[in-house]
């Protein structure tokens, strides 16, 4: 089993921090070289996270490439980067990509195509339940204001961070709902994880912003 997250180098070395995309490309290939010598079947591992969302039929294809197996490993923590904490109308929206994907995939053609199709099948009916979840959680939200996240965003900033922390305010809203888990974290001020992960990300703005996005759940465009 090997882990891989991303076949796209920049997405992959965000994600696995300190990780070098083709020394782990190198070693894939000359094990699974390796193991289809013996008949064998390499196995993936992936984490279906905000910053891969949308790359996950690329790992699909490149497993059915590379005749491997895919499985999916579901995350939950931290929150700002799982996929069952996005907005409703967000989960919705990768949905509809995947099974866009499985429409133009066509007929399996070998049991490790089976397999694959069956995974990402398997990810598309989960996020169908977070989808249900987050609609019932959304009659139960709780309106927050763009000052209160301003105190909190004040907490969680360094100098390194402070340009991306300045350009993430202009995109709040005056006001916005939120599920009651981040209403109560907020109100007992417990960010010591979020700060955490932060000063690990900080050189890198985009992803930063999108997990700002994210974690304070706010309204997709």
């Amino acid at each position: 089993v090997m882990s891989i997250d991303s076949v796209n180098s920049t997405t992959y070395e965000n994600i696995r921090v300190g990780a070098k995309f083709e020394n782990v490309l190198s070693n894939f290939r000359t094990i699974n070289k390796i193991m289809q010598g013996k008949d064998m079947n390499m196995h993936i591992s992936t984490c279906p996270i905000t910053l891969n969302a949308y790359e996950i039929p690329d790992l699909v294809n490149f497993a059915n490439e590379n005749n491997c197996k895919i499985f999916f490993n579901y995350t939950t923590n931290p929150p700002y980067l799982s996929l069952k904490y996005l907005n409703s109308q967000k989960i919705l929206d990768i949905i509809s990509y995947y099974e866009a994907y499985i429409k133009q995939l066509g007929n399996t053609k070998n049991k490790i195509e089976k397999n694959n199709f069956l995974a990402l099948n398997g990810l598309i009916n989960l996020l169908k339940s977070w989808y249900h979840e987050k609609l019932d959680t959304n009659l139960n939200s709780i309106e927050i204001s763009k000052s209160k996240v301003y105190d909190i965003l004040a907490m969680m900033q360094n100098n390194k961070q402070n340009n991306i922390i300045e350009q993430f305010k202009t995109i709040l809203p005056e006001s916005w709902k939120i599920s009651q888990a981040l209403h109560k974290k907020i109100m007992t001020k417990d960010f010591d994880m979020e700060i955490a992960f932060l000063n690990e990300y900080q050189n890198q703005k985009n992803d930063l912003l999108k997990i700002l996005n994210t974690y304070f759940e706010l309204p997709s465009n």
